[in-house]
């Protein structure tokens, strides 16, 4: 199906070999995502979300862009599954980066 053809797309988007050659399209994914999940299905906008969110950086600026988008999300009731994996998003990237820190904090 066409969703499952746009779903394999945006898969292959982030590759960790290419980070500042997709690092442009971060803020355009922030800027687009609440309007994606206004008015596409639940499971495009969902695939947006999972496969296009801007991958974790050493400097934290994925997580500010995720508590901006957040903060721009509100108590909107018809973007509570986008309040979740943003909450949920940015709860993991936290986690990765107290990991690093503590493997970096070993190593030294």
């Amino acid at each position: 199906s066409s969703a499952h053809m746009e779903q394999a797309a945006m898969a292959g988007f982030h590759r960790r070999s290419q980070r500042a050659l997709t690092a442009p399209y971060h803020a355009r994914f922030h800027a687009a995502v609440i309007d994606v999940f206004k008015t596409r299905s639940k499971q495009i906008a969902g695939g947006y979300f999972a496969y296009l969110s801007p991958p974790l950086d050493d400097e934290g600026k994925a997580i500010e862009a995720l508590r901006a988008t957040l903060a721009a999300v509100g108590d909107d009731p018809a973007l509570t599954i986008l309040r979740r994996q943003v909450r949920e998003r940015i709860d993991q990237h936290e986690r990765c980066l107290r990991c690093r820190q503590l493997d970096a904090a070993e190593e030294a």
